[in-house]
């Protein structure tokens, strides 16, 4: 009994610490003579989930929570990596396939994890929300410092405004020329940070709804950096999955729009508090005029082109999980390395990996939760708006980016994020 509590304590706080390091991208590089989208390395995160997996198969055989609905939601997680094995026949890049569908049984694993024991919901919250603070308050001295120092232990690359190829806002302000560094936070790009704080802010939300005032004060202060943070990635598509998570869950609680409005006011007065001095950095990223814009919408445009043409030659499986790129480059092989660049839309990435049948398993794969969520709305509206409000996140954030498929931190998150929703859903709303 002793062994067994001990166990379960150890369980928890890997779980715990696999929580507050997802963020980070600490990592080895096994080939670092690749193209940054498929090089294969070996994250931290990574051994402790298989360390979790590990101890879940060997020690919890027959103390998993069982329910033959959320059984369902396997299914198209597993055909998918059915599908992604067998490109290994005539993938291009047959090493990197192996890497991205050991990517993906890891994500799944995480996902089985999370539904199937019993880590209670407020402990997975909680820690996701503090890892989420502490890569806010690295992009808040990031952006105030306008430097990003390397540090190969956290996994954190060097930028600043003045590097070629970093993100930046350039701007006229009263007839002088600036040029401004995004917050990249812990992450390899100002827009996963974005994303990521855009559904860190939604859990924190319910995460007050949910808890007492200790807790709630917890909710509340960690509201101000996770607000802050997505301010100073100045990422469109975080703002606006943000936004429309935001009036998602407002609408569905409108009989309860007390619970949720000291969240929505301390999210107001953090952004309102840094556009007085900053606002007008956001004008370019909304305008649309500059030069960098107008290369980015340019860019982005021909990604989509790019992306038509290798669905167009093989339109029913596709190219292989993780050879998006590998399929560029024998396509358009006269480009330059730092121009091959996946289409920036997840279900077109997928698509041109996976072709129909893989796009038919994620549309499988949401639409369960879809179903779950609509089960349950009228006995559980606060509950429905917050798996609602997520999944609406998540979905903004596909149309408008590629790394929740093409990075290791995307595979994780979506996985993380959607065993927590599914996991909400199970125990208060019983499906």
């Amino acid at each position: 009994m002793k062994n067994l509590k001990l166990f379960n304590h150890l369980f928890s706080w890997l779980m715990a610490g696999l929580i507050i390091l997802l963020p980070w991208q600490t990592r080895l590089i096994i080939d670092n003579n690749r193209l940054a989208y498929n090089t294969p390395s070996i994250y931290l995160t990574d051994l402790i989930i298989a360390a979790l997996l590990v101890l879940g198969f060997v020690k919890y055989q027959g103390l998993e929570e069982t329910n033959k609905f959320r059984r369902f939601f396997f299914w198209p997680l597993w055909f998918l990596l059915i599908l992604s094995s067998f490109h290994i026949y005539f993938a291009l890049d047959k090493i990197f396939l192996l890497w991205a569908c050991a990517r993906l049984f890891l994500g799944i694993g995480l996902f089985w994890l999370i539904v199937n024991f019993k880590f209670p919901s407020k402990f997975l919250t909680k820690f996701f929300i503090i890892g989420a603070v502490l890569s806010s308050l690295l992009a808040l001295g990031q952006f105030f410092s306008q430097a990003a120092p390397a540090n190969k232990w956290l996994g954190l690359a060097s930028h600043a405004a003045a590097n070629l190829g970093d993100s930046v806002i350039e701007i006229n302000h009263n007839n002088f020329n600036e040029r401004w560094l995004r917050a990249y936070g812990s992450f390899d790009h100002p827009n996963i940070l974005g994303g990521y704080l855009a559904l860190a802010i939604i859990i924190a939300i319910y995460f007050y709804i949910k808890s007492d005032s200790q807790d709630k004060l917890f909710a509340l202060i960690s509201l101000i950096p996770l607000s802050a943070g997505l301010f100073v990635s100045f990422s469109r598509s975080g703002c606006l999955a943000l936004f429309i998570g935001l009036i998602v869950f407002s609408i569905l609680n409108i009989k309860n729009i007390k619970k949720i409005s000291s969240p929505l006011v301390v999210i107001v007065l953090t952004i309102f508090t840094l556009s007085i001095n900053y606002g007008y950095l956001y004008l370019p990223r909304f305008y649309l005029n500059t030069r960098l814009e107008n290369k980015s919408l340019d860019e982005r445009s021909l990604y989509v082109q790019e992306a038509k043409t290798l669905i167009k030659k093989a339109p029913i499986v596709g190219h292989g999980l993780g050879n998006y790129t590998a399929a560029l480059i024998k396509a358009f092989p006269h480009k330059q390395s730092y121009d091959y660049q996946p289409v920036h839309n997840f279900w077109l990435l997928i698509m041109a990996e996976l072709g129909c049948l893989g796009l038919g398993l994620m549309f499988w794969f949401f639409s369960l939760f879809f179903i779950a969520i609509f089960k349950i709305i009228k006995k559980e509206p606060i509950l429905a708006s917050f798996s609602l409000s997520l999944l609406s996140v998540i979905l903004v954030i596909t149309f408008f980016d590629h790394w929740l498929w093409s990075l290791h931190i995307g595979i994780i998150t979506l996985f993380f994020v959607s065993g927590l929703v599914l996991k909400n859903l199970a125990n208060n709303g019983q499906i």
